[in-house]
């Protein structure tokens, strides 16, 4: 748990044998929460932090939830609890999933591609440029928060590199991204950040520009890899293969994770399919039971 640039916390838990890292973008006292982690996670972890340094929940001006994934924004609720007057901040594609969610506290503020603000709002002179940029791919209306003074990023899980750790740092599931294409422009428009230190939920510190140019690149090429592997399964295959059958005939290409962790490329395998559709690589069966490949130029899309 440390301050590890000027003016934001990140605090470090676990959740499913994997790392989960908290932040918290702090001014004179006054916070600006990234997330809430899981229900328990302002009770276990924020709240006693909080306290150790001198922080109190009341000062929680705004609460910026970057995607609705249970270990993102499950905590929201006791955190308003605690600082009622504090405003919700989500992208606006995602307020259906989070509206959705029973008991989910209303949404405040919206943006669509990109919101800019100073915190704490009414200091001028003695503020923090923060930057809330559209980050979609691992769900439509993820977001980003660029601190460029700090030259830093909180990515949360908007690029999730070759695989997603667990605690030991031993790979535990495959990247999850629900469309390829903007999942590819979204780590294209973090590397455009120029930031120095990238801040993921779900990963150990990424600080200097070759290690964040690294992490970008891994989170590219895997989806790269994914498209490979599909056209090499469908060009080899006699008939259409459903993406059941392309997941059990993964098993090791793709990454080191656990064998049940290969269900979690379903969504990866979908992303991959209908880009490669997109693109007129592939077909879908009627009725959408499976897929073939479409006489195209291969090596033109590898």
């Amino acid at each position: 748990m440390a301050k590890i640039v000027p003016n934001v916390h990140r605090i470090h838990t676990t959740y499913k044998g994997r790392n989960l890292y908290q932040h918290i973008i702090e001014r004179n006292g006054r916070m600006l929460l990234v997330d809430t982690g899981a229900p328990d996670t302002p009770e276990s972890l924020l709240f006693p932090y909080m306290e150790e340094h001198g922080l109190h929940p009341s000062a929680i001006g705004a609460i910026i939830v970057t995607h609705a994934d249970y270990d993102h924004r499950g905590g929201t609720i006791a955190i308003k609890r605690r600082a009622p007057e504090a405003l919700l901040i989500a992208q606006k594609q995602e307020l259906e999933p989070l509206r959705a969610i029973e008991g989910m506290p209303a949404i405040d503020v919206t943006f669509d591609g990109e919101l800019r603000f100073g915190f704490p709002s009414g200091m001028r002179n003695d503020n923090i440029p923060v930057h809330l940029y559209h980050a979609p791919g691992h769900s439509a209306g993820h977001l980003i928060v660029h601190l460029p003074l700090q030259r830093t990023a909180i990515i949360t899980d908007a690029a999730l590199g070759e695989w997603i750790p667990d605690v030991g740092g031993e790979p535990s599931l495959p990247p999850i991204y629900f469309d390829a294409e903007a999942y590819l422009r979204t780590i294209e428009k973090i590397r455009g950040l120029d930031a120095e230190v990238l801040m993921a939920s779900h990963f150990p510190l990424i600080a200097g520009k070759e290690q964040v140019a690294g992490f970008l690149d891994g989170s590219r090429d895997f989806v790269y890899r994914v498209e490979s592997y599909l056209l090499e399964k469908l060009e080899r295959a006699d008939g259409f293969l459903d993406i059941p059958a392309l997941i059990l005939q993964s098993r090791g290409r793709l990454g080191r994770w656990k064998e049940e962790a290969d269900q979690a490329l379903q969504a990866c395998f979908h992303a991959g399919l209908h880009r490669l559709k997109e693109r007129g690589a592939v077909a879908q069966a009627p009725g959408g039971k499976g897929w073939s490949l479409r006489r195209t130029d291969l090596n033109a899309l590898r």
